[in-house]
């Protein structure tokens, strides 16, 4: 629930695209780290995009967990669809224009990659 997230809302900016999973246990393992960034992103001006990846659990469950866990960011729910994300955690950063600049796991090379298209 919530209000839609569209990438137009976030045209000339930095964005990062994060998918994830609440059962994952890599996930969760790096969860404080990746609050920490989605708000320094949010702060420095970018877009945080958070995407649930998978199938279960529902909808519900995530809510109660992101109320639980005081998740400062929106998780939208994705799919089983067609997808290139094969391992979680996974983030994507692009630059303001668009550019893909940064793929990988969350962690420094993640940071370093937003930072620079920043100024940071």
């Amino acid at each position: 629930s919530g209000p839609a997230q569209t990438l137009a809302t976030a045209k000339g900016k930095p964005v990062v695209l994060y998918y994830w999973d609440i059962t994952c246990i890599s996930c969760l393992v790096h969860l404080d780290e990746t609050i920490q960034f989605a708000t320094k992103v949010s702060k420095s001006g970018g877009r945080f995009f958070s995407i649930h990846h998978g199938t279960k659990p529902t909808a519900a469950t995530i809510k109660e967990f992101c109320t639980k866990k005081s998740i400062p960011f929106t998780v939208a729910k994705g799919g089983s669809g067609p997808s290139n994300v094969r391992s979680l955690p996974r983030m994507f950063v692009f630059n303001a224009a668009g550019d893909l600049v940064y793929q990988g796991g969350i962690g420094k090379l993640a940071v370093a990659a937003f930072d620079q298209q920043v100024g940071d």
